[in-house]
């Protein structure tokens, strides 16, 4: 009986899942991510028993004179062979114009279930990642900045899409969040409206070298705004490579900028970082 509830359980999350795979494919063309990519996960999670930390820095500026810095923690758990535990702190440095402002960022949790592993026959891994997004930046000073400093909960699930093809992984994946709070109306404001739950949606490529420790990477990203007032939706190009001196260390090198309207996704963004496996 039990084995049959275990049974009826991972159907009914692989339903959600290719549920929203079904959604993404039929609408019109800030997560954090797994390194280097700025908003896609890979579908496996990492081994029972295992952790990985990565650590990077981010730098995107939008216009002239307004840019972002961002340091990123993530420390990542295997729970169980099928599951994982992430957890990603941000700090963020802000700059518009001659002011500017710092903090702590949102903290968020994720929890990644693979629901389908990759095989002969079905060459495709599937996973589902629910994640929470913690209030844990100060509204005060950060708002003005980061539209997603909203002193509210986000809940938000994923589903992703992993499949090789010889030296080529390729990732999918495609995300609702329920957003919370509130931001300002008007012009000067005068009152407030409340926000709107987003998509965000992203593609994936990784090319392993075979002649060399090196991985070659390329990613199209993007989300819907919580703003009812704002139509844009950002989307962003990124390109990296990662180096691999030995199995448990790897570091990464990419490059992007945006492919909507300057001032909405970044002009110009670089990205670095390093990842730990223990």
């Amino acid at each position: 009986m039990r084995l049959i509830r275990m049974h009826g359980t991972r159907l009914f999350l692989v339903g959600v899942t290719a549920a929203w795979f079904g959604l993404g494919l039929m609408a019109p063309a800030f997560s954090w991510a797994a390194r280097p990519f700025l908003s896609t996960e890979r579908a496996d999670p990492i081994e029972k028993g295992q952790s990985v930390l990565e650590s990077g820095f981010l730098y995107q500026q939008f216009t002239s004179n307004d840019h972002l810095s961002m340091l990123l923690f993530e420390l990542t758990d295997g729970i169980l062979n099928d599951l994982d535990f992430k957890v990603d702190v941000p700090v963020l440095f802000f700059q518009s114009g001659s002011a500017g402002e710092n903090g702590l960022g949102d903290v968020n949790l994720k929890l990644k279930a693979r629901l389908l592993r990759a095989r002969e026959g079905r060459p495709v891994t599937l996973a589902t990642q629910l994640h929470v997004k913690l209030p844990t930046c100060n509204k005060d000073r950060l708002a003005s900045y980061n539209p997603s400093c909203t002193g509210k909960t986000d809940l938000g699930i994923t589903g992703i899409a992993s499949k090789t093809y010889r030296s080529v992984t390729v990732h999918l994946n495609f995300g609702y969040t329920m957003v919370g709070g509130d931001t300002a109306a008007g012009s000067p404001p005068t009152g407030t409206r409340p926000l709107r739950d987003t998509l965000n949606y992203s593609l994936a490529f990784e090319y392993l070298l075979s002649q060399l420790p090196l991985t070659l990477s390329a990613e199209l990203s993007g989300h819907t705004s919580s703003d009812p007032g704002d139509s844009i939706n950002p989307l962003t190009a990124l390109a990296a490579a990662t180096y691999h001196p030995n199995q448990a260390v790897s570091l990464d090198l990419g490059v992007g900028r945006g492919v909507t309207n300057a001032g909405t996704s970044p002009a110009f963004a670089i990205s670095a970082g390093m990842v730990l496996r223990f």
